[in-house]
């Protein structure tokens, strides 16, 4: 059975989400982009901290895409991969996880 897609998001749970991974991603220590799309992908809200790579800021857009219109994290297309797969990575999907787990959890 497909999964289905998630309920549309606001403008203000996106703030709330982003706001959430960006403290996250500083609590460690970690330049990043996040980008909060809804379910069909379409970027609602972006922010990144400064210092952030220029490269991470289409990278991000790019893997909250994915997540969104693959219905799954982007660290199982890593996970696919890891045989013999992409040696060099932006940032880690375990950071990519960690950071979207407390952007959802500011939602709850």
């Amino acid at each position: 059975m497909a999964r289905p897609y998630g309920p549309p998001i606001t403008a203000a749970q996106a703030q709330l989400a982003a706001a959430a991974a960006l403290t996250e991603a500083r609590k460690q220590a970690w330049t990043m982009a996040v980008a909060i799309v809804d379910p069909s992908g379409t970027l609602v809200r972006f922010e990144k901290i400064d210092d952030t790579q220029t490269g991470s800021v289409q990278v991000a857009i790019e893997k909250a895409q994915s997540a969104a219109r693959f219905k799954r994290a982007t660290k199982s297309f890593q996970d696919t991969l890891a045989g013999g797969g992409v040696g060099w990575r932006v940032r880690t999907s375990e950071q990519d996880g960690q950071c979207a787990a407390a952007g959802a959890g500011a939602l709850a």
